[in-house]
């Protein structure tokens, strides 16, 4: 096989095609302080060769809490997240956990399956001037069958508000055999 006929994932050839509902009422998408976000959203996945591959589908919901504690400084955030899927929806397609986004502490895609849960909490505060903080935990699980074990992460970290829109962030999370430091933009949720 030469160089050209390489491909990362040789026997992906699935194509998804999707459609979803979503219900927005966040003050500011960027750095939320206040509202809701709620999605609901189904894709199907087409096998580009019929002969090998059937069809298969995923559904997945994505709900989010955002409270002011006190002062629109204090913030109150949840998080509660899940999908399902059914047939064989290949590799790329199943769901994941751990990294920067969901179950914080775990190496970026340690957990993967065809079913997943995620429930999240963050305490949001001001530190000093364009500095704040966080406190969170995490809670979930992926697996192929319905997710039957409880992992979780908690910690901690330091934003840095370049503007209203963007946000820096540094997270420190720990799972019970693992640890992860974390960098990136924006919020995890």
């Amino acid at each position: 096989m030469g160089m050209s006929d390489a491909r990362l994932f040789p026997d992906e050839k699935l194509l998804g095609l999707g459609i979803g509902m979503v219900w927005d009422t966040r003050d500011n998408k960027g750095s939320t302080k206040l509202g809701f976000y709620g999605s609901v959203n189904y894709e199907n996945i087409n096998g580009l060769n019929a002969a090998s591959t059937g069809n298969s589908g995923l559904l997945w919901g994505d709900f989010r809490y955002f409270h002011y504690i006190y002062t629109s400084k204090y913030v109150f955030a949840a998080r509660i997240s899940g999908g399902i899927s059914h047939g064989d929806p290949g590799y790329l397609f199943r769901y994941t956990l751990g990294g920067a986004e969901k179950l914080r502490g775990y190496y970026t895609n340690r957990f993967r399956g065809d079913h997943f849960y995620a429930i999240q909490t963050e305490f949001r505060f001001p530190v000093y001037k364009r500095f704040s903080g966080v406190c969170f935990i995490d809670e979930g699980d992926a697996g192929d069958s319905i997710p039957d074990k409880i992992l979780w992460s908690f910690g901690g970290g330091v934003r840095v508000s370049v503007n209203d829109n963007v946000v820096l962030r540094l997270d420190y999370g720990k799972g019970r055999d693992q640890d992860g430091l974390f960098f990136t933009f924006g919020e995890a949720f």
